[in-house]
């Protein structure tokens, strides 16, 4: 029987592991696997929520990377976007991030995304194996890729994780776009990817304050090293406004789907 290969550096050699959608410390922040924690999972796919799961954790897991991605390149990656962003998720005040962390926190949140794809079947699937394998070799996302990532503040209650994602397709089902949207406490992080705007800015279709909701991050600007950017941004992304932070690029497609997950705790 052929072995199934990592959905990274392709390799068969190592066995497949579980990874967590959501590293394990990002729960613990919020008390999970304590006796009185309770950590409330749901999924939609096509607007259709799937039967609440309970567990003591926030431990939505994949099996998609091999046992070297995982606790090699991916492991190190957690250890250095925590410092980074946990004061974010906290809700800790200002936060200046110098180049370096705003790609690193770009680099999280593209593999955050490729690795919650794998929730739903491959056939359902936006990014290739060849631009999951970008990610290891470039250590930033693909130029090439149409990728963009923006941070914001959450003002919701929000003791976990809220996340949505989908792929925007056409009327043929050639899937046009990705994007993903994940609220893990007051941090807030949306990741785009459309294979037609490479070089391009990226532009809702639809109107609203999203200059003053959302700091860019990725691609980086000429000179942006000589640049600090602060967190969070003017104004912060509220309950509703979740949903139409999502929707803001709907009509780079025909039509939402194959799925949208939701996530919260």
């Amino acid at each position: 029987m052929a072995k199934t290969p990592c959905g990274f550096c392709e390799s068969t050699t190592y066995r497949i592991t579980k990874e967590h959608v959501f590293g394990e410390w990002i729960g613990r922040l919020f008390g999970a696997n304590q006796p009185d924690m309770i950590v409330r999972h749901t999924l939609k796919r096509d607007g259709v929520a799937t039967p609440t799961r309970y567990a003591y954790g926030l431990d939505h897991q994949v099996r998609m990377a091999c046992r070297q991605c995982n606790s090699g390149w991916m492991s190190a990656l957690e250890v250095l976007v925590q410092p980074l962003i946990m004061p974010m998720i906290r809700g800790a005040g200002r936060r200046d991030l110098n180049l370096t962390a705003q790609l690193t926190i770009a680099r999280w949140a593209m593999k955050t995304a490729m690795v919650a794809e794998y929730i739903v079947p491959k056939e359902k699937r936006y990014f290739t194996q060849a631009e999951r394998r970008s990610l290891i070799d470039d250590a930033i996302p693909s130029r090439q890729l149409g990728s963009y990532v923006w941070l914001g503040s959450y003002a919701a209650k929000n003791d976990g994780v809220q996340a949505s994602s989908a792929s925007m397709t056409f009327a043929d089902r050639v899937p046009a776009a990705h994007i993903s949207t994940f609220a893990v406490g007051k941090f807030l992080v949306q990741v785009l990817v459309e294979r037609r705007s490479v070089g391009l800015p990226a532009r809702p279709a639809r109107p609203g304050p999203w200059d003053r909701l959302l700091i860019p991050i990725w691609p980086s600007a000429p000179l942006l090293d000589r640049v600090r950017l602060s967190w969070p941004p003017p104004l912060n992304v509220t309950d509703r406004g979740f949903d139409a932070l999502f929707d803001r690029f709907l009509e780079l497609g025909a039509k939402r789907g194959p799925y949208r997950g939701d996530s919260p705790t």
